[in-house]
């Protein structure tokens, strides 16, 4: 009998630098360079990259969050992140308290 196939990250099939644009939003000029393509990137790996981000660093998101998932643009000199976030009841259990 064959072992099953394990589930591959899908992530090792996206490119270096779109990988690094997914979790910093950095280089930015990718938004503008391929608009929908991006776009669809984020839509896929999105919340993985979420998920990976409150690991290290809980009460905020990563870049692309504010970018295309934020509920409504955000006036940093009004409310940090995690004011924002609970503001809205995004912020995930292992992040309240």
């Amino acid at each position: 009998m064959t072992k099953p196939i394990p589930k591959r990250d899908r992530s090792g099939d996206i490119p270096p630098l779109y990988r690094q644009w997914l979790r910093t939003g950095s280089p930015g000029y990718l938004i503008y360079l391929e608009t929908e393509h991006v776009k669809a990137l984020w839509a896929e790996h999105g919340q993985s990259i979420i998920a990976e981000h409150i690991e290290r660093w809980p009460g905020t998101r990563p870049p692309n969050f504010w970018r295309y998932d934020a509920p409504s643009p955000r006036d940093p000199s009004q409310e940090t992140q995690r004011e924002y976030l609970a503001r809205h009841g995004l912020l995930e259990p292992e992040e309240r308290g």
